[in-house]
């Protein structure tokens, strides 16, 4: 889906390494299923495991929830987020409208320098795939098609209002529901209608991404929303 959340390759904390490794190896074993959505994560254990400072742990803890991978309790700590059904679809909705203008946008702003340079490498390098990815890894590209299509869109406060929403839950129910050839089919076809220059086109083609997700989390059994 989106940029959606800060990007699960991108920029490491500003003040300690340790915690971004922290951050970078829960958020891959939550991707990959080594941590189950209600799991809890305990201080300890983490410090035990990765061999960083309890400080470290929990910065990256926070910076985990703040993007809605985990959830802080009081007094039992962090445990893996699960989202509800309702929840998935309400944030579905919005990013139907959101995506959807990025491609608008980026497909209005085609002749701009540099835009169309840009869409094409997207291309490229959407059109050699790897034979197979990891769950986090394909959280990574996915990150990565997001970010070139917000740079071609051209719009702070699109980009903000993406950057906010809280999208690790949704592809932790449903990463291994699509093969990467499905997703990355769909991303042409946005990608095709923005160096097109025709924005109907290139948001259809966006909002017929989203409506897929949004029929896989309808054919999802009602969950339990334990988010308290």
């Amino acid at each position: 889906m989106a940029e959606e959340t800060r990007a699960a390759d991108e920029a490491p904390m500003q003040d300690s390494g340790a915690a971004a490794r922290v951050w970078r190896r829960v958020l891959e074993a939550i991707y990959d299923g080594e941590y189950a959505p209600g799991q809890r994560l305990t201080e300890v254990e983490l410090t035990r495991q990765l061999n960083v400072s309890r400080s470290s742990v929990r910065e990256a803890l926070s910076r985990l929830a703040a993007e809605g991978a985990v959830v802080l309790h009081r007094h039992r700590g962090a445990v893996v987020r699960e989202s509800g059904k309702q929840e998935m679809l309400e944030s579905l909705t919005v990013l139907d409208v959101l995506i959807g203008l990025a491609a608008r946008l980026a497909a209005q702003n085609v002749t701009r320098p540099g835009v169309r340079d840009l869409a094409e490498k997207e291309l490229r390098r959407l059109a050699s795939p790897r034979d197979s990815y990891s769950a986090f890894e394909l959280a990574q590209e996915r990150n990565r098609f997001y970010r070139t299509l917000l740079t071609m869109a051209g719009n702070a406060e699109l980009r903000r209002m993406m950057g906010q929403m809280q999208v690790h839950p949704l592809r932790m129910q449903l990463t291994h529901n699509r093969p990467p050839s499905s997703l990355f089919a769909d991303y042409v076809a946005i990608l095709a209608g923005v160096l097109s220059g025709a924005p109907e086109r290139a948001e259809q083609a966006a909002r017929v991404h989203v409506a897929a997700h949004i029929a896989e989390v309808q054919a999802l059994p009602d969950l339990a929303t334990k988010v308290a």
